[in-house]
């Protein structure tokens, strides 16, 4: 590998003949062009990615305060004083939760 911090740019910087050391080889050019859209393409798949991200993040926020909704009528129904620890059984069962010491 190279150690050399050359540039490659689509768009050439303006140079005079003398600047020019040489030129890619036509495989060389179908490769780096290759790499090129290959990272283009990566970079719209982790943008595609991040959106997707945001919305599944919209969706779990939305779907944690629907249950919260329901867990505060919940409480408010069976007159479970607000700020009094309790939780839902899989069954269904309301039970509260025994005070911690030191809480």
């Amino acid at each position: 590998m190279s150690t050399d911090k050359s540039e490659t740019t689509d768009t050439p910087a303006e140079t005079t003949e003398a600047d020019v050391m040489g030129e890619l080889s036509p495989d060389e050019m179908v490769q780096l062009n290759a790499l090129r859209r290959a990272a283009h393409d990566y970079t719209f798949q982790v943008g595609q990615t991040e959106i997707r991200k945001a919305r599944l993040i919209q969706m779990l926020n939305s779907t944690e305060e629907r249950a919260q909704t329901i867990l505060n009528a919940a409480a408010k129904r069976m007159q479970i004083p607000e700020g009094t620890a309790w939780v839902a059984d899989p069954d269904g069962k309301v039970r509260l939760q025994p005070e911690q010491p030191g809480a």
